[in-house]
């Protein structure tokens, strides 16, 4: 692999001397991030290896250098003279593409390939060398070639003539001396432009790397810095613009003092100590040939205490580390159940749950109104806002088939989206926490969750307590199981894996009385009527109860507007983490043919609400495609957490955070070993 690092060039703004190097030239003054670009550019190839750059506009300066870049009026590439700004001039890249290019274009067209075959280690007739020259040119040098020469991406209604998949031209520009600056000397001109060279190389490096990464990994989530530079914001940026899915977890890189390689874990955002796959727990805290001998790669150096950086003495045993660290993740995230509660930390700290995205947006929150218990006077508080009682109430028993405007039916019809948690724990204290916290509903998972009828009936009395609507997730869409939930008198009932329409009118079915359905009857004495008290619970219970029917494998994604259309089917809850599954994609739930089989169903349920029927659409947020994105499109109800992920996410986080600061307190040999080792990841 390629290592040395690009070094630091020096500058000049007077007559022309002989020193060995190459002299690039470019303008003096102010610059912009095409001649930043094209110098840091031509110093990569090898016949302009770490030339000298000259700033000057004196034309018998740039008449007797090696090379000439955005200034002088020439493009003649037999002579290295690469300018945009004479008239006639009309240079494109080619290959279907027609923007002008500027002078970072004509440096790319011409010295891009020798660039990239460089940093991959292959010859420039490789496949990969082409496919990349192609693939750099689109996402990141058009912008650049586009923004200097003044062309508008679009033409009123028209797409866009360009993708801008970069802010850098910008940033490039305010690297320029302002205007109150007192030293407006070209010594300090030229220290500005050499930050800005830096810039726009630092962010072309990471991009070619980032670009070649699944040569490294078929699995896309190494990524090995060909020549170390300041990487983490450019890739974060990098992978938002070029929507890059799944993440990078892993950068390889060469430490210049030691020339071991180094293997830092990505963080899961540009300010946190959190990572997104930290190194596993049983190499942490490790060092030399012990480190080796458990992790079975010979010349391991150390992996950190909190796993987010390692090292190895060879390329080699660094990119084993990282491939084995994939293979130990995944096999560890098989082997956790989420049905369990008794995993431990370093185990915890390597399980995603998809479902843990934190959402804390007010608008969703509902007004929490507290009130007075009081002796029952009125079936009008029916089941969906049976307890606590309101004390102002004073109407008489009497049955009535008006829908009461709390329930979740009734706010769905008014047009509302409404913002859930899935409750897995059964800790009738979690659930009152939600409830108290403001969510619309509360689904009590039977499906995943360890508990059964008689623990579910414990979050049901605490929901009640904060006027929180439940529903019950059944582990099985069967009569019986529907019998028992619907008898402790939930909001909604859950069906899980619906296949088919006639799935869905099963599920339906058993929601209701004969002889319209199967539901055993004991109404008189079950929690949902209030113990048999509220007598206008039969003529009221179709009307309040929400019923949904999960779509969450490929089979029932094709039905998906036959399910919604059924009769009686209130929502579709979407399942895409068992969609993935049934489509050969467990480990990628964000595959693209996942994501187009979701859009697909979505489309058919929303489909169904054109006409006075049909079904609103429920689904899980995760990580990449957040409650926003779901509201956006079409869903009316969005579960954005689960208790056992959040409490998970806030306890590892607080034990990282304590043991961070145990090996801060360590001895100053610890502390200056510390710094040493690690004095690249603090630097940027």
């Amino acid at each position: 692999m390629a290592t040395n690092a690009t070094r630091v060039s020096t500058f000049s703004t007077g007559s022309p001397n002989y020193a060995p190097l190459k002299r690039v030239g470019t303008h003096n003054g102010s610059f912009h991030c095409d001649e930043a670009l094209g110098c840091f550019m031509i110093r990569l190839t090898d016949k302009f290896s770490n030339a000298e750059i000259v700033r000057s506009r004196d034309p018998q300066v740039l008449e007797g250098l090696d090379a000439v870049l955005d200034v002088g009026g020439v493009y003649d590439p037999s002579r290295d003279r690469y300018d945009h700004h004479q008239k006639g001039f009309d240079e494109v890249f080619g290959h279907g593409f027609s923007t002008k290019l500027s002078s970072a274009g004509l440096v790319y067209k011409h010295f891009g390939k020798e660039i990239i075959a460089k940093e991959l280690q292959v010859d420039e007739g490789h496949p990969n060398v082409h496919r990349l020259f192609l693939s750099i040119y689109k996402s990141f040098m058009e912008a650049i070639d586009a923004v200097d020469n003044g062309i508008n991406r679009y033409d009123t209604d028209k797409p866009p003539r360009y993708v801008n998949n970069t802010h850098l031209s910008s940033r490039v520009g305010r690297l320029n001396l302002d205007w109150i600056e007192p030293d407006q000397s070209p010594e300090k001109e030229n220290e500005a432009f050499q930050r800005a060279m830096a810039l726009a190389g630092t962010r072309s490096i990471v991009m070619e790397c980032l670009a070649a990464r699944q040569n490294i990994d078929p699995s896309g989530e190494i990524m090995v810095l060909t020549t170390f530079c300041p990487w983490k914001l450019h890739l974060f940026e990098l992978e938002e613009e070029l929507k890059i899915d799944p993440p990078v977890k892993y950068v390889l890189y060469q430490d210049d003092r030691s020339k071991h390689w180094r293997v830092q874990a990505v963080a899961v955002s540009p300010d946190s100590f959190e990572s997104r796959k930290p190194l596993p727990s049983q190499w942490r805290g490790l060092r030399d040939d012990e480190l080796s001998r458990v992790a079975g790669i010979p010349s391991c150096v150390f992996v950190h205490m909190s796993g987010f950086i390692g090292g190895n003495q060879s390329y080699e045993g660094a990119l084993a580390m990282v491939k084995a660290a994939l293979k130990l993740l995944a096999e560890t995230m098989a082997a956790l159940s989420l049905t369990t509660l008794t995993t431990t930390t370093s185990s915890l700290s390597t399980l995603k749950n998809p479902f843990a995205f934190a959402f804390n947006n007010t608008k969703f929150l509902k007004t929490q109104t507290f009130k007075t218990l009081t002796p029952l006077k009125s079936s009008s508080s029916t089941h969906s806002d049976r307890s606590p009682i309101d004390s102002t109430n004073t109407n008489t028993l009497t049955p009535t088939s008006t829908a009461n405007p709390k329930s979740l039916k009734s706010r769905l019809r008014n047009g509302e989206t409404l913002y859930g948690l899935f409750l897995l724990s059964f800790s009738p204290t979690f659930a009152e926490i939600a409830g108290l916290s403001g969510y619309d509903f509360v689904v009590v998972d039977m499906e995943h969750g360890p508990g059964g009828i008689s623990d579910a009936l414990s979050c049901l009395h605490a929901l009640a307590a904060t006027s929180t609507p439940a529903i019950l997730r059944l582990p099985e869409s069967s009569a019986t199981w529907a019998k028992k939930a619907l008898d402790l008198g939930p909001h909604g009932l859950m069906f899980p894996m619906i296949e088919g329409p006639k799935a869905a009118k099963k599920a339906v079915s058993y929601c209701r009385f004969p002889p319209r359905g199967l539901r055993g009857s004991a109404h008189t004495v079950v929690r949902a009527s209030n113990y048999g008290i509220d007598e206008g619970y039969l003529s009221n219970y179709e009307d309040e109860l929400l019923i949904m029917c999960q779509v969450e494998s490929e089979e029932g994604a094709k039905h998906a507007e036959e399910i919604a259309a059924v009769d009686g089917v209130d929502c579709i809850q979407m399942g895409p983490l068992d969609l993935s599954a049934s489509m050969g994609y467990l480990w990628d739930p964000g595959n693209k043919k996942v994501k187009d089989m979701m859009r697909v169903a979505e489309k058919a349920v929303l489909n169904t609400k054109g006409g006075t029927g049909g079904a609103y659409l429920g689904g899980f947020a995760l990580p990449y495609d957040g409650p926003d994105d779901l509201r956006k499109r079409g869903y009316h109800m969005i579960s954005g957490a689960v208790d056992v992920g959040l409490f998970r996410s806030a306890a590892v986080e607080d034990v990282k955070k304590f043991k961070m600061g145990l090996m801060m307190d360590g001895s100053d040999d610890e502390k200056e070993d510390s710094q040493d080792a690690d004095e690249k990841y603090w630097s940027e």
